[in-house]
Order: C-alpha cells, then sequence, then structure tokens
C-alpha cells in the first residue's frame, strides 16, 4: 500500500514539474528591438528589424558597420541566451562580420539618443561573436536577471569589398522560472523525501 501511495506521489509531482521543466529548457525569442542604423546597409529587405524578431522566417536584420540593436522578449531572462546569424554564400570566410553582446536591466541613453554601451552601470558584456561562429551561437550569459540583449557591430570594412554588418535571424533567451512554479516543485520533492524516509 506504501509502496504504491509513494508511486501515485511520485507521478504526480513528475506531472506537476513537467511544465517547468519544459518552460525553463524552452526558449523565448524576441518581441521587439530598438535599432540604430550603422553604414553600407544594401536594400531595404535588408535592414527591416521587423525581420529579427519571433521564430526563424529567413528574414534577417542587417545592423549596418557600427550599428546596434537592443531586444526585448516580453520576459526577464537568465543564463543563456541563442542567436542565430545569417551570411549569405558559400564561402563565409570572405565576409568576416564580428559583434558583441550586452545585457542590461535598465539603460540610459544619452543627449544624442544614442547608448554608450561602455557604461557599466547600464550593461555587462556577454561576448564576442562572429559570423564564423554560426549559424547559431549560444551564449552563457553573466550571472543575474536581466531583461535587455543588446547587439553591436564591431565588424570592419577591407578595402575592396562590401559588407553591411552582422545579419541577424533571430535571438532568444531562456527565461527567470517563475519562484511559485519552482516553490510547489520543491515542496512536492520535499514530501517525497518525507514518504520514503518513512518506507524505510
Amino acid at each position: 500500500m506504501k509502496k504504491q501511495l509513494i508511486k501515485s506521489v511520485l507521478a504526480a509531482a513528475i506531472i506537476m514539474a513537467a511544465p517547468t521543466l519544459s518552460l525553463a529548457s524552452s526558449y523565448v525569442y524576441a518581441t521587439n528591438v530598438e535599432w540604430t542604423k550603422g553604414t553600407n546597409v544594401g536594400t531595404a529587405d535588408r535592414y527591416n528589424p521587423n525581420n529579427a524578431l519571433g521564430d526563424s522566417t529567413k528574414d534577417f536584420l542587417s545592423l549596418g558597420l557600427g550599428g546596434y540593436a537592443v531586444f526585448s522578449f516580453g520576459i526577464d531572462f537568465t543564463d543563456t541566451a541563442s542567436l542565430t546569424e545569417v551570411t549569405w554564400g558559400s564561402d563565409i570566410s570572405h565576409y568576416v562580420e564580428n559583434a558583441t553582446v550586452y545585457v542590461s536591466q535598465s539603460y540610459s541613453t544619452g543627449a544624442s539618443g544614442s547608448i554608450d554601451f561602455s557604461n557599466l552601470s547600464d550593461w555587462a558584456k556577454v561576448a564576442d561573436i562572429s559570423n564564423q561562429d554560426g549559424p547559431t551561437i549560444t551564449l552563457d550569459l553573466p550571472e543575474g536577471i536581466w531583461t535587455y540583449l543588446a547587439v553591436v557591430d564591431t565588424s570592419t570594412q577591407p578595402t575592396g569589398t562590401t559588407r553591411d554588418g552582422i545579419d541577424i535571424d533571430t535571438v532568444a533567451v531562456l527565461p527567470v522560472p517563475e519562484p511559485a512554479t519552482m516553490f510547489l516543485f520543491g515542496f512536492g520533492l520535499c514530501g517525497l523525501a518525507g514518504l520514503f524516509r518513512r518506507q524505510r
């Protein structure tokens, strides 16, 4: 009887935990972007900011040389982010494009409306990335809870070449687990531990 009770409680705990574990392992795509256009961006289809929102559509946003984009997701996030970079051509070694990724809880703009990413009170640097790292680039975030993720193009324009900065298809993050759900999950595990002790 006790074994059957333990099995039933264990099954219930797994069912309750499943949505939490699924949420923790499911990426959330960017829902909003503020883009400041860099130089040398080509045709209009390459600089539609909405191309970088949501799941992959194979359309993309070219930041332009020195351009940047600040993404938000409708939720706070932690631990890990994922960025998909799209560069056309069979040999992307001839089209090296680079960027730096930052995260922030909040940020301010200067008098010109530009963002100072060297302001360490606003932004934490995540990593320097390249289109050679992709197409899908996984980013380990600094410890903390974040609201914004920024991608700042740092590409250069070698003589005789044409490029328009890093090309973003998707940006996604892992949401912060809901405290109430995590509490219930932990409470269930504690209950299971107590049942096993009694069984012994």
